[in-house]
């Protein structure tokens, strides 16, 4: 508390709220009203029922991708601010596996200090040209009037609402202490400040909306925001402003078409793949190092390769492919460098698509980044393999016993291991053709490869045999179509799966299957849900 007390008084009190709504499990409200969610389509499923049953919609903080995004988007700032926090701002890529998740999402007084200061950073570059910044002459029209006009503007953007007529005077306020003794500029830069230490900047508040049977259709304005996040990890643009003003954000055709057309931006692209970094758990693959003595022709010079590889490969599932592609088409983007690693033949450009021999190249799964990052420094990880396939792409999930011991000098084929290793030794066995680093090998430690494998407990079940093998299974799998869904459900509304979700995650998983399991559909189905498109109500709130 002395620490809080010797803070300036504004930013003392920006440090209070934001703690305040950072420990907050939720933030609801609700504006009365009769015809709210007529328009709703419904796939046929028995989980759905004539009214709403969205499932919980907690208060979400920016992640650092998306600050940086946000920033970018907002004032023109390239610097990715947000990359200089603290490691531990905050623990994120836990829980649900993705850097969103609202159970990972604390805030504490030294990670507001950090903010603070970043923030001050911040609005001293974007006041370097004023004229970018602000939409009227201070000369011509008048400090008082144009500051009111940059609040205004600015102040929408950023809050990604219009501002309440309180909020344009306190941010006026804000201005004549920076202007007071000092210049416009001066006064312009703390209002920015401020606005971005604001918890409505950091956090994404719904108190808006309709409610409609027991649940709150989002306003639009909160609407552009959920969607801006999920296809883009940014704020929205002009064109999703403007919807929002118009009200144009209710229906599923307007929300539909808002998807699309966002999911072709660049914008999109980048998302994406921060989407598939999280869920494959490729974002480790800067961070692999490997034994020279054990993988000779490896190089950390390597490792940036090997992600341009993975991402032209899911960008192209993307573009023309669907969810079966992505874990078995033999086709790869490679450039020179890689292509030497692997000991094919290089393509024209790294632009080109290459064709790999089927029965040795499965999608994701033979992607040598992948399997670095599921791989130790100075050999390969069967448990870690297998665990990795039966979480990231069949949604399981099971804890180790509390009285067993990590250690691998335990026989594994006794309780109380045997149980969760019976599950995943035999999915990691079929990796066995893949050393470390993702080269095929025939042979190891001088005996012939032996990758036979089984799966249990899944919708496929029995005995296969290797990558391609396990591929198969996963094509034929609909519990593998669902977990697909799952991990988009998952990252778009940040929080894993309720009860109340079920309606929406099936009929998402309906469409996504009648389009032949297109990823763009099922970004599309998960928009347009109930639970993307409603919060539940709270009465008294």
């Amino acid at each position: 508390m002395l620490r809080l007390l010797r803070l300036p008084r504004a930013r003392a009190r920006t440090l209070a709220v934001v703690l305040a709504l950072g420990s907050a499990p939720a933030c609801t409200g609700q504006i009365g009203g009769d015809d709210a969610g007529k328009g709703t389509r419904r796939a046929d499923s028995p989980l759905c029922t004539e009214s709403a049953t969205p499932g919980p919609a907690p208060l979400r903080r920016l992640t650092v991708g998306e600050l940086n995004n946000t920033v970018r988007d907002l004032l023109g700032d390239t610097t990715r601010p947000g990359d200089g926090l603290p490691p531990d701002f905050p623990a994120e890529k836990a829980s649900n596996g993705f850097e969103n998740d609202v159970t990972e999402q604390t805030v504490t007084v030294a990670h507001v200090e950090e903010l603070l200061s970043m923030n001050e950073g911040i609005a001293l570059r974007a006041t370097e040209d004023l004229a970018a910044i602000v939409p009227c002459d201070p000369v011509a029209s008048g400090e008082d009037a144009c500051v009111r006009e940059f609040i205004e503007a600015f102040g929408r953007r950023a809050y990604r609402r219009p501002l309440a007529a309180d909020e344009v005077d306190e941010l006026a306020a804000v201005f004549a202490v920076g202007r007071e003794g000092a210049d416009f500029r001066a006064g312009i830069t703390l209002v920015i400040e401020r606005v971005l230490s604001s918890p409505v900047f950091l956090y994404r508040v719904e108190t808006e909306g309709t409610d409609s049977d027991g649940a709150v259709l989002l306003s639009s304005h909160e609407m552009a925001s959920r969607l801006s996040y999920f296809v883009w990890e940014s704020m929205p643009d002009d064109e999703l402003f403007a919807a929002a003003d118009a009200g144009s954000l209710e229906t599923p055709e307007q929300i539909e078409a808002q998807v699309r057309r966002m999911f072709a931006d660049p914008k999109a692209r980048e998302a994406r793949w921060s989407f598939y970094k999280q869920w494959l758990q490729l974002y480790r693959l800067p961070d692999v190092s490997k034994s020279a003595e054990d993988y000779p022709t490896f190089s950390p010079e390597l490792l940036p390769h090997m992600e341009a590889e993975a991402r032209a490969f899911l960008e192209e599932v993307e573009a023309n492919g669907n969810a079966n592609d992505l874990v078995s088409a033999p086709f790869t983007y490679l450039t020179p460098e890689l292509a030497a690693f692997y000991g094919v033949d290089p393509a024209a450009s790294p632009d080109q698509k290459v064709e790999l021999d089927p029965a040795r190249h499965a999608g994701i799964l033979t992607k040598a980044g992948l399997l670095s990052v599921l791989a130790k420094f100075d050999t390969e990880a069967v448990v870690r393999r297998g665990k990795w396939a039966r979480f990231q792409l069949l949604c399981e999930h099971f804890d180790p016993p509390a009285n067993a011991v990590m250690d691998p000098s335990v026989d594994r084929t006794k309780p109380p291991c045997s149980g969760c290793h019976a599950m995943l030794d035999p999915v990691g066995q079929s990796f066995e053709h893949y050393d470390g680093v993702g080269l095929w090998r025939d042979t190891k430690d001088g005996a012939p490869i032996e990758d036979t494998a089984l799966l249990v407990g899944t919708d496929v079940d029995g005995e296969y045999t290797g990558v391609r093998g396990l591929a198969d299974k996963l094509t034929q799998s609909e519990q593998y179509k669902r977990c697909v869904v799952t991990q988009h459900f998952r990252y778009a509304t940040g929080r894993r799966e309720a009860d109340e979700d079920a309606c929406s995650t099936d009929t998402a998983f309906l469409a996504f299957e009648k389009a032949g399991y297109d990823l763009e559909e099922l970004l599309v189905a998960i928009a347009t849900s109930d639970s993307f498109r409603y919060r539940p109500a709270t009465e008294g709130k």
